[in-house]
């Protein structure tokens, strides 16, 4: 795991002097070490750079930038490969040569000996640049989901890549002009959505995707496009005991794999599903695993702590309950606001936990993220079906009618919950639609009254066109649409973004089983009757698959999760720094000044309903265009 940079001029000196900046601004993400290449091409010049968070093979010779001895190819590399050790055994088959025993070479030897076409066989999280030294061409990849970003800036005279916004817009030296499309989804949603940023100088990398770029002038003026490499499985007609089997075995393995380390790995164990399952798999495999709740003093979390230590403690396992007290859980949030990315509603908690675990001595925590999205654990997966059949049966109706009715029947309803109604019955009808207005954090009126009228030009739902899912989902059943559509939306945008950057605040590297590449084309193969049985309890192919792993007290436990009581501390301890930050965003005229006020206001008269939220996503928007010293669009 690590930080990585690229740049690509025509300037050698702006290469030399971008990549020390891009390592300070990343320092944090590989603080065992750092490293930087400058190569020459006949018309150009490239740069890769990399800091160093070391857990495959810690002696020098997994350093980074790697090279490759005989081509002069080399490689800056963020993730982990966890079949390295099959594709390891391959290559040393083929009369290559290793001179570590880390995943990073096994990629750099194999895009030397295979190219692209070594990509699809990577089973991981990874972002990477790579440059050929016999063709004299810089590749990018990203996995297919996206655990692992990547970030760029284009120009026709420089590309910069890095791991995080940051670090590209230190190497690149570029201003913090907003991205409109990108604010706007970060309002409607609580996150920017990918490819934008919050900066209008700095897209994503697209995920499952290659882009190999000539170190050419005409190269670096108008590269190539972006080659998808990872495309939906088809679905495959198995009976449920084949499923129960497939579901088994595969990620068995997986979690088996995501074990691979020369470091302490723990297991983020809640009271959930998810987490118990894989941490039940783990201990076949590592019975000396420690394993980790985390809790803040006097909330909610502490059954979930108790239940969570049974698992521990029938399972065998060194079982660690931190408790956070209350002051630390407030400064945890300072810290957080200040140091942030980009924007996100989401991500303190795992900052937070993050922090915890690292300081108990742990660079590498396994956790269930991906279980909801791929087993149907979210209430939107019988939401949007409801949702849709009731626009089957109604939305023969003016629009005005729906809305009238839906006024009437939620009369007695939260502001919050008339006002995502209103929107929803207002919507178009299809699957796309009522997922998103779901997931919608503010809404129509509040969007107009903040200054945002409509969507922009070919937007759709306040998204940029761009956002779009690469694959085609009109014709799936509404659950395995909805799947699609929470991994593609809410665990792409938010959940793998924030999970990155604010474990990797902290140099921790959180894996995921169920996101393994061979989990997802397993799940998404499964037809919808057999993952989302009607009527079926949330999950019921995984309590199928593995009932030995979920004891009762665990099988009937409602969905919970670290929840940190931000809506209190908005009131109290960080009342000043938000309404200092809300202070600032009005200066800046990026929104309209009366909507900020409404949406505050409101706040303060209704703090437990979840207008919070609504209002915490304006007051970290204010905080951050702060710090960045932003003065408008």
């Amino acid at each position: 795991m690590c930080g990585i940079g690229a740049i690509v001029s025509l300037s050698e000196e702006q290469v030399r002097d971008g990549m020390p900046r891009m390592i300070a601004a990343m320092h944090h993400r590989g603080p065992d070490g750092s490293g930087s290449l400058l190569l020459n091409a006949p018309e150009i010049f490239c740069g890769l750079a990399s800091t160093r968070l070391a857990i495959l093979d810690l002696s020098p010779a997994g350093a980074q930038p790697m090279i490759c001895p005989k081509t002069g190819a080399a490689l800056v590399f963020n993730g982990e490969i966890f079949n390295h050790v099959e594709l390891r055994r391959e290559l040393l088959d083929a009369g290559i040569e290793f001179r570590s025993t880390s995943d990073t070479e096994v990629v750099l030897n194999g895009l030397v000996r295979y190219g692209t076409a070594f990509l699809p066989r990577l089973k991981g999280m990874f972002a990477l640049a790579f440059v050929d030294g016999e063709r004299k061409a810089l590749l990018l990849a990203r996995d297919p989901l996206g655990i692992k970003p990547l970030y760029q800036h284009s120009s026709p005279d420089l590309l910069v890549i890095g791991s995080e916004v940051r670090a590209v817009v230190a190497g690149a030296r570029l201003s913090r002009e907003i991205d409109r499309q990108g604010l706007i989804s970060y309002l409607a949603y609580g996150a920017v959505a990918e490819p934008r940023t919050i900066f209008k100088e700095v897209r994503a990398f697209a995920r499952g995707s290659s882009q190999l770029i000539p170190l050419t002038r005409q190269s670096l003026s108008t590269p190539p496009p972006p080659k998808r490499f990872f495309n939906m499985p088809a679905i495959q007609e198995i009976s449920e005991a084949e499923a129960i089997e497939q579901v088994r075995a595969t990620l068995t393995q997986a979690v088996d794999q995501h074990l691979i380390s020369d470091v302490p790995v723990g297991m983020l164990l809640s009271s959930g599903v998810d987490s118990t399952i894989v941490t039940s798999l783990a201990a076949k495999s590592a019975p000396h695993i420690r394993s980790f709740t985390v809790g803040l003093a006097g909330n909610s979390s502490e059954s979930e702590s108790d239940l969570a230590q049974r698992t521990a403690e029938r399972l065998g396992l060194r079982h660690s309950n931190i408790v956070i007290g209350p002051d630390d859980g407030r400064a945890e949030a300072r810290v957080w606001l200040d140091s942030l990315d980009q924007p996100s509603i989401d991500g303190l908690n795992v900052f937070v936990i993050s922090r915890a675990i690292h300081a108990q001595g742990i660079k590498v925590a396994l956790s269930g993220q991906g279980g909801d999205e791929l087993f149907g654990g979210y209430p939107s997966f019988v939401d949007v079906e409801r949702m849709r059949s009731l626009y089957d049966k109604f939305g023969f109706l003016p629009r005005f009618v729906r809305r009238s009715g839906v006024q009437l029947a939620l009369f007695a309803k939260s502001s919050v919950v008339r006002a995502k109604a209103i929107d929803i019955a207002e919507s178009n009808g299809d699957v796309r639609s009522l997922y998103l207005q779901r997931r919608r954090t503010l809404s129509n009126k509040q969007l107009k009254e903040l200054g945002i009228n409509g969507p922009l030009p070919t937007a759709r739902n306040f998204l940029p066109p761009e956002s779009e899912p690469p694959f085609e989902f009109e014709s799936l059943a509404v659950p395995e649409a909805v799947s699609w559509l929470e991994t593609h939306y809410y665990l792409g945008n938010m959940l793998l973004r924030d999970g990155d950057a604010n474990s990797m605040a902290h140099s921790l590297e959180l894996r995921m089983p169920f996101l393994d590449t061979r989990v997802i084309d397993m799940a998404f193969a499964i037809a919808g009757r057999i993952r989302f049985p009607k009527g079926a309890q949330a999950k019921h192919l995984l309590r199928a698959t593995f009932p030995e792993a979920l004891p009762k007290e665990v099988a009937i436990q409602p969905k919970k999760g670290f929840t940190l009581p931000i809506n209190r501390w908005m009131t109290d301890a960080l009342r000043e720094r938000c309404e200092a930050g809300l202070e600032y965003l009005r200066g800046t005229q990026l929104l309209n000044n009366r909507g900020i006020s409404k949406i505050w206001s409101q706040f303060l008269l209704e703090p437990d309903s979840s207008v919070w939220s609504r209002a915490w996503e304006l007051c970290v928007l204010g905080i951050f265009t702060e710090n960045h010293s932003i003065s408008g669009v």
